[in-house]
């Protein structure tokens, strides 16, 4: 089932369970970022239950678990995309987590926050 233009509920829907919660305007504004970067974007985790969040050792207040964050794979993306991609997420009031091979965003209350991941 398409959420936006470029997302599916698959893609969001927890992967141990099928139990799929998500917050619209995470959604819309990463379809905008979508949009605005003009490539491809994987979702890598949208929607984490309980019980797989603790599985792969996810935060207790995980954004995952209210819908309110996305995990997008950057693996073949040029300096230039990445750059790119956390300048626009910030610009639309998201929270950006820098990992190796994907970027987290979040809409977490109150101001964005960048961080590195491990």
């Amino acid at each position: 089932m398409q959420i936006t233009k470029n997302f599916t509920a698959e893609e969001i829907e927890c992967p141990c369970c099928h139990g799929m919660v998500f917050e619209q305007t995470m959604i819309d504004r990463a379809q905008i970022l979508r949009t605005l970067m003009n490539i491809p974007f994987y979702v890598n985790s949208g929607y984490r239950c309980r019980f797989h969040n603790e599985a792969i050792g996810g935060s207790k207040d995980s954004q995952h678990l209210t819908g309110r964050a996305l995990d997008i794979k950057s693996i073949g993306w040029t300096g230039r995309q990445k750059w790119q991609f956390v300048h626009e997420a910030m610009k639309l009031g998201m929270s950006v987590g820098i990992y190796k091979d994907f970027f987290h965003v979040d809409l977490r209350i109150g101001n964005p926050v960048m961080f590195y991941g491990k």
